[in-house]
């Protein structure tokens, strides 16, 4: 089985982040089903839901039905089902949130839990992470996705040396990592804004988990390659990763990020 994270910018990344681009989210839906395997569990970050910016329609809705019609076209089975949850809201002007999907046969078992990661003020630092169970026919896979916020401003203006290193930050995987207690296996994914030497993610190893290793950047912004998304696991064996490319290829220009793909298997 193939699960992604991916922050997706709203897919509004063709035009500095004014709006979700209708083109852009088919051409990201394309870009997932031509993979030689594509992902049958994907977590998303930066999905925009019903507002005044979208038209009234949750992008989210959209994604999926580009992704069937992509999966189509490249003979591939199964249809997809999500589960969006509003991490930030703006007034009537933006909603913005988290979602996971799988593909058949495979079923989210009822709505995620939310866990909300506090150690942010303000309605664009409120973060969460979603703790869904997916059922399939080799049974349960528990799926935690996450969107950390950014450094606090006051720690300077180098972002890309503080990356993982804020107390607002810390605050935020102290509360994840409460949640995450136990010996249970689960696989825990998404954008930390956090680069892989950082205080975060010493701390996420220190609580049992292993990160997997990633072959290149998972991020660009002002022209610089960073490494902010990761996956972790407990009592799931990664078999392989790939991170496509952030300046070449199908999924550059999509979103500030790249995807994250990997191959598990169970223990």
């Amino acid at each position: 089985m193939v699960v992604a994270t991916w922050n997706v910018r709203f897919f509004s990344q063709s035009n500095g982040g004014l709006r979700s681009d209708p083109a852009l989210i088919r051409r990201a839906a394309w870009a997932l089903a031509a993979l030689p395997e594509p992902p049958s569990v994907l977590a998303l970050q930066e999905v925009e839901g019903p507002s005044l910016r979208t038209g009234g329609e949750g992008v989210i809705d959209r994604f999926v039905s580009a992704l069937d019609a992509a999966m189509a076209a490249h003979d591939r089975p199964g249809r997809f089902t999500a589960s969006w949850v509003e991490a930030h809201r703006l007034g009537p002007w933006l909603r913005t949130g988290l979602a996971v999907l799988c593909a058949e046969p495979l079923a989210l078992t009822g709505p995620p839990a939310v866990i909300e990661l506090r150690g942010g003020r303000g309605p664009i630092q409120r973060r969460l992470a979603l703790d869904a169970s997916i059922e399939g026919d080799q049974g349960r896979l528990r799926v935690v996705a996450a969107h950390v916020g950014l450094p606090a401003l006051r720690h300077g203006p180098r972002f890309d040396r503080r990356m993982g290193e804020t107390a607002n930050q810390l605050a935020q995987i102290d509360r994840l990592l409460d949640h995450l207690r136990g010996e249970d296996p689960v696989l825990v994914l998404g954008d930390f804004n956090a680069t892989p030497g950082s205080e975060v993610v010493r701390r996420l190893i220190a609580s049992g988990l292993t990160r997997a290793s990633l072959p290149r950047p998972t991020a660009r912004f002002l022209d610089l390659d960073l490494h902010l998304d990761h996956l972790f696991t407990r009592g799931i064996t990664v078999v392989d990763v790939t991170v496509p490319s952030t300046r070449r290829g199908p999924f550059a220009g999509l979103s500030d990020h790249v995807p994250i793909l990997a191959r598990v298997g169970s223990g």
